[in-house]
């Protein structure tokens, strides 16, 4: 029983203290809301600025991303079909002013984690080095599988490769069928 006359008991106190809310509130303690670590706005220098619009940060809108069932049947049907040895890319012109995109793979691709890091790296591509170089189009990526892991840099090759495809395509479904090019010679 001796052990009990030295414990003290002013610390369970303030802790009772310092729970109230009102008038008896703790003086100390901050009023106001404190912005979370890693939440808020961020400086203008930082990688993860996103603009209102959102099209010009860094960040992957909702408005560039094909976002239904009906929008990815729509592609895949009317679309034109872009094998290349990783991806399979349908295109379609769209009204719109920007592009966007969607991203589909299948579970023969792998487990989660690989269907998922696919998807992050076709989304990257697009986000960062695509989607400033195109208007009006949709485009629907199918990540193939058996073909081994998707890297960035493969990645960013057959999308470009994909699109001039695409692109010379159309320009010369367009051309006046019969007449050659004008030669300068």
């Amino acid at each position: 029983m001796d052990d009990e006359k030295n414990i003290s008991t002013e610390s369970n106190k303030k802790k009772a203290v310092a729970r109230l809310s009102g008038q008896d509130a703790d003086q100390e303690r901050t009023q106001g809301i404190i912005p979370q670590a890693g939440k808020g706005t961020a400086s203008p220098g930082s990688q993860h600025t996103i603009e209102i619009g959102g099209v010009t940060g860094e960040g992957f809108p909702r408005t560039l991303r094909l976002l239904r069932k009906t929008q990815f049947d729509l592609v895949f049907k009317q679309g034109n079909r872009v094998p290349r040895k990783h991806l399979l890319m349908f295109v379609k012109p769209n009204t719109l002013s920007s592009p966007r995109l969607g991203i589909a793979t299948g579970k023969r691709y792998g487990k989660a984690v690989e269907r998922n890091r696919a998807k992050r790296i076709v989304r990257e591509v697009f986000r960062r080095f695509i989607r400033q170089h195109l208007a009006g189009i949709d485009l629907v990526v199918l990540v193939r599988p058996g073909r081994g892991p998707l890297r960035f840099d493969n990645c960013l090759g057959e999308m470009r490769s994909g699109l001039k495809k695409y692109f010379k395509s159309v320009e010369k479904a367009q051309s006046p069928a019969g007449l050659a090019p004008d030669n300068p010679d």
